[in-house]
């Protein structure tokens, strides 16, 4: 066992490299990959690489819809009866431009 100690060792160290290089992003994120902390680029969804240990990634969500569902009501009138029921669809606000005036501001 002690023959094989380097060898063991490089390989753990070549597979940790190498799972910490690729991450994915869904699709309706924005990957946002800053280098020790500076804005680097952006990166659009699926199977993406970084360099590990330097760079971080972000996932920034600014295409999800959001959607709010209230107001179940109903009014009992002689015959008829009436039910109302409003829902608001809305995207999102701009966080990936948040993130990167953040990162601008905060060097």
């Amino acid at each position: 066992m002690l023959k094989y100690r380097n060898i063991i060792i490089i390989a753990f160290f070549s597979i940790l490299l190498v799972f910490n290089s690729f991450f994915q992003v869904e699709p309706e994120e924005v990957g946002v990959i800053t280098r020790f902390g500076k804005y680097v680029r952006k990166v659009e969804s699926g199977l993406n690489m970084k360099m590990p240990f330097i760079e971080r990634v972000y996932k920034v969500p600014v295409e999800r819809q959001q959607k709010l569902e209230f107001g179940f009501r109903t009014v009992k009138a002689s015959v008829n009866t009436q039910r109302s029921h409003s829902s608001l669809n809305y995207l999102s606000p701009d966080e990936f431009g948040k993130l990167i005036n953040k990162q601008k501001f905060a060097a």
